[in-house]
C-alpha cells in the first residue's frame, strides 16, 4: 500500500498541510516540525512520488534524465537521443546534472518527481555504494518507470541498459599487440573515480581487461604503467612527465576515456614525443583528437545508440500495461577498431 502525506503527518505528529509545506519548500514551518517531518520520512522510507498527483488521472508529458556530468560528451549524446525520441512521442525532457554527487543525484530524483515526471532515465554516479537505489526502487513500486543506463547500480530492480566494454577493449588490445607493442601502459582519468577518491568500478574492469589480454600473450601490465591523471586541469602534465622519463618507456598507451586520450596527446606533444612513431596512443576518442595523426579508433555503439535504446525502453513502460512485464537487462556488445 502506498504511503500518503497523511501517514507521514500521523507519524510526525503534525498536520498534512505542514508535511506538504516541508515537501514543497513553501510557507513557514518551525524547526521542530520540520525535523519531525524529515525524521518520519526517513523512518517510513517515504518516496516523493507518493505525494504526486496520481499519474493515472493527471498524467504529464514530461520525463526526466539525470547524468553525472554535462562536461562529458558521451552523456550529452545520450541526452540528445533521449530528447529526440521523447519529442517524437510528444514528450518534453527535464534534464539534471549531478556533478558526480550522490546528494545532488538524490535531489534531482526528488525534484523531477515533484515536477510530475512520468518516468526517469538515470546514469548513476560511479561509486561502490549509492543509497539512492532505495529511492529509485520505491519509485518502481509506485509504478513510475526508471531505466538505469551505462553504470551498474547494485540492487536496482528496474530496467538496465549497459555496454559490454570488455569485448571492444579486448579487441583493441589484441590489435595493439599485433602491431608489435609489448610495453603497454594505460592512462585513466582520475576525475571519473568519484572525484579521484578511488579507482572506479568501470576503470577497474577496464584495467583488468587489458591485463587479461596481455597475460594471454605472455605480457604484463606493470604497476608503474597504470597511470592516473586529473584530466580536468593541467596537473596531468606531471603524470605524462613520469611516463616520458621512465627508464623503459612504454611504446603504446591505451587511454580509458576520451578525456584521457586528449590528455595523452596534449601531454606527449608538449614533451616532443611523436605520435604514433614514438608512442602509439589508442583508446576511447569521442573528441576525434587522433584524427590529427592520420588514424582513429572507431568505437561502437555510439552514445546516441545507447540513448535511443534507453528511451525506447522507457516509453515501452509508459504504454498501457507496460509495467506488467519483468524488468529487462540489456547488454550491448562493443567494438573498438583502429583505422589508419
Amino acid at each position: 500500500m502506498k504511503k500518503t502525506i497523511r501517514d507521514v503527518a500521523a507519524v510526525a505528529g503534525v498536520s498534512p498541510a505542514t508535511v506538504s509545506r516541508v515537501l514543497n519548500k513553501s510557507g513557514y514551518v518551525s524547526k521542530k516540525a520540520y525535523d519531525s517531518v524529515m525524521e518520519a520520512i526517513k523512518k517510513m522510507d517515504y518516496s516523493p512520488n507518493a505525494m504526486a498527483v496520481s499519474l493515472s488521472k493527471n498524467r504529464s508529458r514530461l520525463i526526466g534524465i539525470i547524468v553525472p556530468s554535462i562536461y562529458n560528451e558521451f552523456f550529452i549524446d545520450v541526452i540528445y537521443a533521449v530528447e529526440k525520441k521523447a519529442e517524437s512521442c510528444g514528450f518534453r525532457v527535464l534534464f539534471c546534472n549531478t556533478d558526480y554527487s550522490v546528494e545532488k543525484e538524490r535531489s534531482a530524483i526528488e525534484d523531477l518527481i515533484s515536477y510530475n515526471a512520468v518516468g526517469l532515465i538515470i546514469i548513476p554516479n560511479r561509486i561502490q555504494e549509492n543509497d539512492n537505489v532505495k529511492l529509485l526502487n520505491q519509485l518502481l513500486k509506485n509504478e513510475t518507470p526508471v531505466v538505469c543506463v551505462d553504470q551498474e547500480l547494485p540492487g536496482f530492480a528496474g530496467d538496465t541498459i549497459y555496454i559490454d566494454n570488455d569485448s571492444g577493449l579486448a579487441e583493441l588490445v589484441e590489435d595493439i599487440i599485433k602491431r608489435g607493442h609489448k610495453r603497454i601502459a594505460v592512462l585513466l582519468d582520475a576525475n571519473n573515480d568519484t572525484l579521484g577518491a578511488h579507482v572506479s568500478k568501470v576503470n577497474t574492469e577496464r584495467i583488468e581487461t587489458v591485463q587479461k589480454v596481455l597475460c594471454s600473450h605472455g605480457l604484463v601490465l606493470h604497476e608503474e604503467y597504470i597511470l592516473r591523471a586529473f584530466c580536468s586541469d593541467s596537473s596531468y602534465h606531471t603524470v605524462i612527465k613520469e611516463l616520458v622519463e621512465m627508464p623503459e618507456q612504454p611504446t603504446a598507451v591505451i587511454t580509458l576515456s576520451s578525456k584521457a586520450t586528449l590528455c595523452a596527446v596534449c601531454g606527449l606533444a608538449s614533451y616532443g614525443i611523436r605520435i604514433p612513431e614514438d608512442i602509439f596512443v589508442a583508446g576511447y576518442d569521442d573528441f576525434h583528437v587522433l584524427d590529427a595523426f592520420h588514424y582513429s579508433v572507431h568505437y561502437s555503439p555510439v552514445p546516441v545508440e545507447l540513448g535511443a535504446v534507453a528511451a525506447q525502453t522507457l516509453f515501452n513502460r509508459l504504454e498501457p500495461g507496460g509495467n506488467a512485464f519483468p524488468s529487462q537487462h540489456i547488454t550491448i556488445p562493443s567494438r573498438m577498431e583502429i583505422k589508419l
